[in-house]
């Protein structure tokens, strides 16, 4: 069922909290808000026209992949996690802003293993999305689901280096979410050894996103193109940050 942004927001106050928490000023949003389905044909001839051509045609294909998923997958996941709801995004609206914000079909509260059901979702909403970006781009199925696991757990990530989830449970969500995708062995959460002589989880990525070919200084601290030792020290520094 559709809801409007403020019943949303006091109904689903958790998620709310930890969108805001993950994306500062993140919205739920109310229909009519400027926000359309991730997959629309003229949503993706937006994105990849705002995108540019500087990074040549493997980086536009790759940013907008990673432009039309994140937030689908980052509602989808916090959704379940935090309010143990199935967020419908295969059949909600989102703003691509900025401002961003989602227009959430929502369903009633999952007695059982929620994240199957999540995840088939958010499948049928990123297989929509990639089926509608070959249309106009070339984007190896591979390498879309590569950054579609490493958004995943960016997000399972997040949550627990800002303390909203146990590292435990985090590594329990992560093996959770791949398997119920199809995306095992395509990214993983590794555990490393805090100053304080606690555990810390590190994003280790198997795909690079390709914005060093827009920002050739530019390296994510996870890139895969970083020396391993590099990218745990890196995600360390990150991760003591926040605590």
């Amino acid at each position: 069922m559709g809801c409007e942004g403020a019943s949303l927001s006091t109904g689903l106050p958790r998620l709310a909290r930890e969108l805001h928490a993950v994306l500062p000023g993140y919205a739920l949003c109310g229909a009519g808000a400027g926000a359309s389905p991730a997959h629309d044909a003229d949503v993706v001839g937006r994105v990849i026209a705002g995108i540019g051509i500087d990074g040549g045609a493997a980086y536009v294909a790759m940013r907008a992949w990673n432009v039309l998923i994140w937030q689908p997958v980052m509602v989808a996941v916090l959704c379940a996690e935090a309010e143990g709801r199935v967020a419908a995004v295969d059949r909600s609206a989102f703003r691509m802003g900025p401002p961003f914000g989602c227009h959430l079909r929502l369903l009633p509260q999952w007695a059982g293993d929620i994240r199957p059901v999540a995840a088939a979702h958010l499948s049928r909403c990123t297989t929509a999305v990639l089926d509608a970006l070959a249309q106009r781009v070339r984007l190896r199925r591979e390498l879309a689901r590569r950054q579609l696991a490493d958004r995943v757990l960016g997000v399972l990530h997040r949550r627990a280096m800002l303390s909203l989830a146990p590292v435990a449970a985090t590594r329990e969500a992560a093996a959770g979410w791949l398997a119920a995708l199809d995306l095992e062995g395509l990214s993983a959460l590794e555990p490393m050894l805090l100053d304080d002589g606690s555990e810390g989880l590190w994003l280790c990525r198997r795909s690079c996103c390709l914005e060093y070919q827009v920002t050739p200084d530019f390296l994510c601290a996870t890139c895969p193109r970083r020396a391993r030792a590099a990218r745990i020290t890196l995600s360390r520094e990150e991760w003591q940050a926040h605590v």
